[in-house]
């Protein structure tokens, strides 16, 4: 076993001398890394001892269906990035499927529920339209927005009952879930207190 730093100087990978001849792609700036024969101890990559990544950099994909870390995704076409097996890697709900932490997924469900319904708000606004509309409208926006939030909360849970690698991005899913119910929640006891003193 000989340690091999990758040339981006953020990661080190312990490395087998039993492969000369493999290359392996470094799992923080996706460099390919080729192990020639006239490299002492060169290797493909077996398993990764130590990997100093300062946090947000690194980007590692999860295929939940094959619940595995994907090293290097392949895309067909325009089509979104998929695991070698071609499982796609993404949720349509809170996209590619990389970790993120509960705080960090909970302030963007927030910010993209805010950004929601004041674009609602703008657009009923713009169009003119009469207070009896108006409420309709509301009411089957928020009652999208509710959907949503309770489906990401359900992809949470099932990610986390799977176990694996699969499990890491439950935080992101009940983070963005919690961010979206919660300020919907929000906006609705401001609408009641604002429609009571009028």
């Amino acid at each position: 076993m000989t340690d091999i730093n990758c040339p981006c100087g953020k990661a080190t990978y312990r490395i087998d001398e039993s492969l000369i001849g493999k290359s392996f792609q470094c799992t923080v700036c996706g460099r390919i890394l080729s192990m020639s024969p006239s490299v002492p101890g060169a290797s493909a990559l077996r398993q990764i001892k130590s990997v100093t990544v300062p946090v947000g950099e690194a980007k590692m994909y999860i295929c939940v269906k094959c619940n595995t870390f994907v090293e290097q995704p392949v895309r067909f076409s325009v089509k979104p990035k998929r695991c070698p097996q071609g499982h796609r890697l993404g949720s349509r709900l809170t996209g590619p499927n990389t970790e993120r932490s509960f705080g960090v997924s909970f302030l963007i469900g927030a910010l993209t529920t805010v950004g929601c319904l004041v674009a609602l708000g703008l657009m009923l606004v713009s169009f003119g339209a009469d207070l009896e509309t108006v409420r309709i409208i509301s009411i089957i926006g928020m009652l999208v927005i509710l959907v949503l939030g309770v489906l990401m909360l359900r992809e949470g849970s099932v990610r986390a009952k799977a176990g694996g690698p699969a499990a890491k991005l439950a935080a992101k899913s009940y983070g963005w879930g919690t961010g979206t119910l919660v300020t919907l929640a929000v906006g609705l006891v401001v609408g009641v207190i604002q429609a009571l003193s009028t």
